[in-house]
C-alpha cells in the first residue's frame, strides 16, 4: 500500500461491530509498522536529497561568490586599465599636439628658407648684373685710358714737332744772322761797345743760350 509522505496515521476506530484497536491482530500491526518504516525511509530520503540540493547549492553560491570575486577583480584590473588608457591618451595627445607646433615651426622655417633662398637667388643675379656692369665699365675705363694715351702720345709728337719746327725757324734765324755778323762788327760794333750795348762775345753767349734753352721744349 502506498502512504504518502507527511500524512497522518489513521488507526481504525471501532464502530461497534469492527473489533477495538486492543483486539487487532498481529498481522494488522505488522502492517502498520511496515507502512510506518517505508514512511520514515522515504523521509530520510527526502531528508538527504535536500541535504544534498542544500549542499550543491552551497557549493553554487560559493562559487557564484568566487566568480563574484573574480569579477571584481577583473573590474578593478579594468579600472586601472582605463585609468593607464586614459593616462596614456593624454601623453599621447599631448605629444601629438607637440608634433604638430613643431611641424608648424618646420614649415615655417622651410618658408623663410625657401623666401631667403629666393633673396639670395635675387641677391646673386643683381651681383651678376653688377659684376657685368663692373667689366663693362673697367673695359670702358681702359678703352679711354688707351684713347687718353693715344691722344697724349700724339700731343707729345706734336708738341715735339712743333718745337722741332721752332728749333729749325730759330737756327735758320741765327745762320742768317751770323752770316751778316762781321759787316755789323767792322761797322759799328766799336762804337756800341764803347756805349755798352756790344762787346765781341755778346753773339756767342746768345748762341750759347739759345743751344742750352732750345732742347728744354723735349
Amino acid at each position: 500500500m502506498d502512504v504518502a509522505v507527511g500524512a497522518p496515521l489513521r488507526l481504525p476506530i471501532s464502530d461497534g461491530n469492527s473489533p477495538l484497536p486492543e483486539e487487532m491482530n498481529l498481522e494488522q500491526l505488522l502492517h502498520e509498522y511496515v507502512q510506518l518504516v517505508e514512511q520514515k525511509k522515504a523521509l530520510e530520503t527526502r531528508v538527504l536529497k535536500s541535504e544534498e540540493r542544500r549542499r550543491a547549492l552551497m557549493h553554487i553560491l560559493s562559487d557564484l561568490n568566487n566568480v563574484n570575486r573574480k569579477l571584481n577583480d577583473q573590474r578593478k584590473a579594468m579600472i586601472h586599465i582605463l585609468a593607464d588608457y586614459e593616462k596614456d591618451r593624454s601623453r599621447l595627445a599631448r605629444q601629438t599636439e607637440r608634433l604638430d607646433n613643431s611641424r608648424r615651426a618646420l614649415l615655417h622655417i622651410l618658408q623663410d628658407s625657401h623666401q631667403s633662398n629666393l633673396r639670395l637667388e635675387s641677391s646673386r643675379k643683381a651681383m651678376i648684373h653688377i659684376m657685368s656692369d663692373l667689366k663693362e665699365t673697367t673695359e670702358e675705363v681702359k678703352r679711354r685710358e688707351q684713347e687718353l694715351r693715344e691722344k697724349q702720345e700724339q700731343l707729345v709728337q706734336a708738341g715735339k714737332l712743333a718745337t722741332l719746327g721752332e728749333l729749325t725757324t730759330a737756327a735758320s734765324s741765327q745762320g742768317q744772322r751770323n752770316y751778316f755778323a762781321p759787316a755789323d762788327i767792322w761797322a759799328g760794333g766799336f762804337g756800341k761797345s764803347r756805349a755798352g750795348g756790344y762787346h765781341p762775345g755778346h753773339s756767342e753767349r746768345a748762341r750759347s743760350d739759345e743751344g742750352t734753352t732750345a732742347p728744354a721744349a723735349d
